[in-house]
């Protein structure tokens, strides 16, 4: 029998792309067949197979743009698992992805002590070192993202912001941050991708800047911020994906915000150390109050400051 790779979509775009990468990174490493839930979890309940709101994964774009379709009801592996659920279920013959992948020299590899179990994928597996290296793979992966173009495309010498508002509004960057890099760096035109376009940093920067806010859906707009060549990340997964899958040559990358994954109490699960387009910038004050208060920043090649 073929392994068993279960892939459980949870949340939205960006998070279900992480998701299904990892899937097929295990797949490339081990072999087997993958199969998927039926439901995309988006927020959790009480227990893993009893969500408090879910929808069926056609409806989700991530299945408009991939291959792999195998669904597979099965109410026990389905979910979002809390730590004690996973203990009770790995003693069934499963496994989950964290259970079986290591690193030997910085290169992610499968445990000696698999065993050929099923693998359940759920989780957020938001760490680049799992996907290190394997960026075309993941282009690849998402190559009918090509099939939806965007109606327009950011010229050469372009800006690309990419804003994630409303229930993430509270941990992106103070406008210093945008006007620092902006002011430094010549560009024609500022393009600011959101589904938050009356959010007060995005009517500053339109009064500030030549400017122009669009959104058309995630597909869209992930292939729109893929086509840039310099790109403002702000904090957002869906951001950092779309910038590490581009053929940007500027990449801007926040530290110190207080969201998780970028750069809060030095978390750098997804900072992305050996690739030049990264231009990290940092608050030369840390704390929110400070750097709101004296907005001063510096940029470094490197996160490790």
């Amino acid at each position: 029998m073929n392994k068993i790779i279960y892939v459980n979509y949870l949340s939205r775009f960006a998070n279900n792309i992480f998701q299904y990468a990892l899937a097929h990174i295990i797949k490339d490493l081990i072999g087997g067949e993958i199969f998927f839930s039926p439901l995309c979890i988006l927020r959790s309940g009480d227990s893993h197979d009893l969500p408090v709101e879910a929808v069926p994964i056609e409806e989700i774009p991530l299945y408009l743009i991939t291959d792999s379709k195998n669904i597979l009801k099965n109410k026990a592996w389905s979910g979002k698992f809390r730590d004690d659920e996973k203990d009770i279920l790995r003693k069934t013959g499963v496994c989950f992805a964290e259970d079986i992948l290591r690193f030997e020299n910085d290169e992610l590899v499968i445990s000696d002590s698999y065993r050929d179990e099923p693998i359940i994928v759920s989780g957020y597996y938001q760490e680049y070192r799992y996907y290190k290296g394997r960026r075309e793979f993941v282009r690849g992966l998402l190559d009918k993202i090509n099939q939806y173009p965007p109606e327009k495309l950011p010229g050469g010498n372009d800006i690309v912001l990419n804003f994630r508002g409303t229930d993430l509004a509270w941990a992106q960057m103070p406008l210093s941050y945008y006007k620092w890099i902006l002011n430094k760096e010549q560009f024609d035109k500022l393009w600011i991708v959101t589904e938050d376009p009356t959010y007060k940093t995005i009517l500053r920067l339109m009064d500030l800047y030549p400017c122009e806010v669009l959104s058309n859906g995630p597909i869209r707009d992930l292939k729109f911020v893929m086509s840039a060549q310099k790109i403002i990340m702000t904090v957002s997964t869906f951001c950092w994906m779309a910038a590490w899958l581009s053929d940007a040559k500027k990449i801007f990358f926040p530290l110190g915000s207080p969201y998780p994954l970028f750069d809060r109490e030095n978390d750098r699960r997804l900072i992305v150390g050996d690739d030049s387009r990264y231009i990290y910038i940092k608050a030369l004050f840390n704390g929110t109050f400070l750097s709101r208060v004296l907005p001063f920043y510096y940029q470094c090649k490197s996160p490790i400051t």
